[in-house]
């Protein structure tokens, strides 16, 4: 696991607490739990196609990039959705190095998120 900066890791794990604690009283506890699971098997394949694709297919990796946005976001990962928006600018823009930037704090955002996520079983 890459080391993410901590106060991202402290403030990323706090934004998901916020919104799980929201989530948990909206619905039922056996749906919550399904939905976790979902974000804990597809967000490592995701971020794992990410990293394959930045520089030999930016358009795959703009894709990943864009779905896994998308599957943090729904346990409201702010920090981690910024971070892979930037990345998808960059890939828009061609910057493949830019957005390679973003691999080594995303992985170990990523697998905090991924780890935290587990905790709620």
């Amino acid at each position: 696991m890459s080391s993410p900066d901590a106060a991202l890791v402290i403030v990323s794990a706090e934004q998901v607490r916020i919104h799980l604690s929201e989530l948990q009283e909206e619905i039922d506890r056996k749906p919550f739990l399904d939905f976790l699971n979902t974000i804990i098997e597809s967000a490592p394949p995701l971020l794992a196609s990410l990293r394959a694709a930045v520089f030999d297919n930016p358009t795959e990796a703009m894709f990943a990039a864009h779905k896994l946005r998308g599957t943090v976001g729904a346990v409201g990962a702010a920090v981690i959705s910024d971070r892979l928006l930037a990345m998808e600018q960059a890939l828009q823009r061609g910057d493949t190095a830019a957005a390679a930037e973003h691999l080594a704090p995303l992985e170990g955002l990523v697998d905090s998120l991924v780890l935290m996520l587990g905790t709620y079983h």
